[in-house]
């Protein structure tokens, strides 16, 4: 309803919280046995026999004294769980110690110290321990697996090799069975490939490629490939090879090789393309890769790390990255958007971060970041009063101007200023 809408004032059994919404008033009226309310807004009774949630910050014992908040915030039956059942989970329910699923308890004291017999696995479960005939865990379930399964086991941080010999951790946290001779190449997730594979194979930021296999290389990527050829050295992101004359933008990703291995090509600013460097005749490098002449007309977005006037003198660089043409003498003013205007123009100018103001036309000045034409001169010589937004009053204006200091009575000697505003004289 709002923070101005009516809630009690129509409905006596509701009541309007700090956000405004008109919730059940749990524990009055029509809702007294049933104090206890859930993130849903229901009302329910102190000795509802589910587990209620509340959210992590919800009232619950403060409420009903026969009840617990639980980490994962929810408002469950208080109980000491038995000597049978003595290991209790995050919603408050209790398991016996050789309960043969895991048990989400997040806190490890919560784990070995109640139930000797189980471990904490990863994701906060409290499992069994794999027995002698499948010792390999997966620790995102708790599952057991026997040395010689051929599925690939997510053992993320735990043991692999160190329990089944026969079994390697892959770069992507699996234990899959060791890679045979003749595809001795373990990708991500387990996989075994033979180093003659024309295919790439995905071996990750931590994987082994031509460690395995002196024929392959691995791309920034985590791509392990048939290494290039000499005529097309240039390795892409992903593993692809290019000649270096190649005329589109190779993507080699942030750590890939483009001038190293092509001299004829350049890194684009933005750090992942390699283009073919530009020719005397148009030596100016937009940010995409194409060249232009240093007296195209044409607005060239370089990039805040590309080159301008260091490739061409004749060039100004604005403050959004385009490299310009220098305004022409009768318009030597230049926006930050690279337009030019005349000294004369009525328009507050957006400066270029790189351009002067008064410097380039006395009869401006610099407010609020723009070049304004300043006021009590040329068109607005009948004008001397500033409003600190810029604009320009004279001297007999009837209402107040905002202004700042030393621009009332010292340009208008018929009116004073009190406070922040410059009055009239009466």
């Amino acid at each position: 309803v709002g923070p101005n809408g009516q809630c009690s004032e129509i409905c006596p059994d509701r009541i309007k919280d700090a956000n405004g919404y008109c919730m059940l008033n749990c524990g009055e009226g029509a809702y007294a046995d049933k104090p206890l309310q859930g993130i849903g807004g229901n009302c329910y009774a102190c000795n509802d026999t589910t587990n209620i949630e509340v959210g992590t910050n919800g009232k619950c014992n403060e409420i009903c004294a026969n009840r617990q908040l639980t980490q994962a915030g929810y408002c469950s039956v208080l109980q000491t769980c038995g000597t049978d059942k003595p290991l209790q989970d995050n919603y408050g329910k209790c398991y016996a110690c050789n309960a043969t699923d895991p048990v989400y308890v997040t806190t490890r004291g919560k784990c070995e110290v109640v139930c000797p017999n189980r471990v904490m696995i990863s994701r906060g479960y409290c499992a069994l321990p794999c027995s002698a005939d499948k010792p390999l865990m997966d620790t995102s379930s708790g599952t057991c697996y026997a040395c010689n399964t051929t599925d690939k086991v997510n053992v993320n941080s735990g043991q692999c090799s160190e329990i089944c010999s026969n079994r390697t951790r892959s770069s992507g946290g699996y234990c899959a069975l060791s890679c045979p001779s003749d595809k001795p190449l373990m990708d991500y997730y387990g996989d075994c490939y033979a180093c003659n594979t024309t295919g790439m194979v995905y071996v990750g930021s931590r994987g082994q490629c031509s460690e395995i296999c002196s024929n392959r290389t691995g791309s920034s990527g985590g791509y392990c490939t048939l290494s290039c050829p000499s005529g097309k050295p240039l390795r892409n992101y992903w593993g692809d090879c290019y000649a270096c004359d190649t005329t589109f933008n190779v993507n080699v990703g942030g750590d890939g090789a483009c001038s190293e291995v092509c001299s004829n090509r350049v890194k684009l600013p933005n750090g992942t393309n390699c283009a073919l460097s530009c020719s005397a005749d148009k030596p100016l490098m937009a940010s995409n890769g194409n060249c232009y002449a240093c007296n195209s007309t044409s607005r060239i977005n370089v990039g805040q790390n590309g080159q301008c006037s260091e490739v061409c003198s004749g060039r100004v660089k604005t403050s959004d990255g385009y490299c310009e043409l220098p305004c022409p003498a009768d318009k030597p003013l230049m926006s930050s958007g690279g337009t030019c205007y005349a000294c004369d123009t009525t328009e507050n100018v957006w400066l270029n971060s790189n351009q002067q103001c008064s410097e380039i036309c006395s009869n401006r000045q610099m407010y609020n970041g723009y070049c304004m034409y300043s006021c009590g001169v040329g068109v607005y010589k009948t004008r001397p009063l500033m409003h600190v937004t810029g604009i320009c009053y004279t001297c007999d204006v009837q209402d107040p101007v905002l202004v700042k200091d030393g621009e009332c009575e010292e340009v208008c000697a018929n009116r004073t200023k009190r406070g922040e505003y410059c009055y009239l004289d009466e």
